[in-house]
């Protein structure tokens, strides 16, 4: 476990991380700790996946890797089961207790994002998109598949590519974020939908705090270029945190000069942390909206999580996980 040391600055050149994982050859865009806080598990776009014991700081092995760039990684409640989804449209479900690939299920599309909703069930989001010269047409769709069974199921299809899903395991619900600037919020399992929240431009991540009463997502002050999706150019001018019930935003979080990649709630939900091309991790404060802390990267920052108590875990362009102490 790690040691929380009280400090009193929030500027980002006093703060340096705790420990720096290296060993990706590439940007590092996801990232998921174990219930437990013991692993840390990352995903690179050259489809390497790594396993860390967050202890040790050392990686304990290369997982299965996948043929293209691994948009998401998550670990069942229980602690059971890993998995890992990738564009090359896979998912590879591992044991967590030894490692053994269990099995690789196959989609018709890209696969963005993947959430456990429950110790036996995963939901995936993916989607296509075909560019032309002057137009961009787009489709995604959200899949049930059952662990023990190997059944998967389409639950919902959308008018726009699925890039994001978080799931509120106290209340049950799940966000899918939508490239076109819609996350709906759903019930589990019944998916019937308490909300729509929309942003005036294309999302690129999104959190649902632990009661699903708040979605935070990136709004961009510009969508000048609908169709590169996996290089945005907009800029953005905040993080919208939004009522889930009321489909309102409460508040705003400033600050990010380039796009935000990846956001998080804290388990207890009173912190929010971001992560940015404009290679800084902030910390936030839920509930007033106040900066607390910057974490800066040397280069473009794509995923971000909390790990041990204390810590947050970011990871980079250049093949770096870093662990960062909270001073608060």
């Amino acid at each position: 476990m790690f040691v929380v040391i009280l400090t009193t600055s929030v500027t980002a050149a006093d703060k340096l991380p705790i420990h720096v994982l290296s060993g990706h050859n590439s940007p590092v865009l996801s990232i998921c700790v174990s219930p437990d806080a013991k692993l840390l598990v990352s995903g690179s776009i050259d489809g390497d996946v790594r396993l860390w014991h967050l202890k040790e700081q050392v990686t304990s092995r290369e997982l299965p890797k996948h043929e293209k760039a691994v948009t998401g990684i998550d670990i069942s409640p229980s602690g059971q089961f890993l998995a890992t989804s990738s564009f090359s449209r896979k998912i590879h479900l591992l044991s967590l207790s030894d490692f053994r690939q269990i099995n690789t299920f196959q989609l018709p599309a890209e696969i963005w994002d993947i959430r456990f909703i429950d110790g036996n069930t995963l939901v995936s989001g993916a989607g296509v998109e075909t560019v032309r010269s002057s137009s961009r047409d787009a489709f995604g769709r959200l899949d049930l598949i059952s662990v023990s069974d190997e059944r998967r199921k389409q639950l919902k299809h959308f008018d726009d590519i699925v890039v994001s899903l978080a799931f509120a395991p106290k209340a049950n619900r799940l966000a899918v974020a939508r490239y076109n600037g819609i996350c709906d919020v759903f019930d589990v399992p019944s998916l019937s939908i308490v909300n729509s929240l929309t942003s005036e431009n294309g999302l690129t991540c999104s959190a649902i705090s632990t009661d699903g009463r708040f979605v935070a997502i990136p709004r961009h002050a510009d969508r000048k270029n609908a169709g590169e999706v996996t290089r945005p150019i907009d800029v953005p001018t905040e993080i919208q945190l939004f009522d889930v019930e009321k489909a309102e935003v409460v508040r705003g979080f400033n600050g990010h000069t380039a796009p935000v990649m990846s956001v998080a709630f804290s388990s207890d939900n009173q912190l929010l942390a971001t992560a940015s091309w404009d290679r800084t991790v902030r910390l936030w404060d839920v509930g007033t909206g106040q900066l607390l802390e910057t974490f800066e990267h040397t280069r473009k920052v794509w995923s971000v999580t909390f790990a041990a108590e204390g810590t947050i875990a970011s990871g980079s362009s250049d093949g770096s996980i870093r662990l960062w102490r909270l001073s608060r």
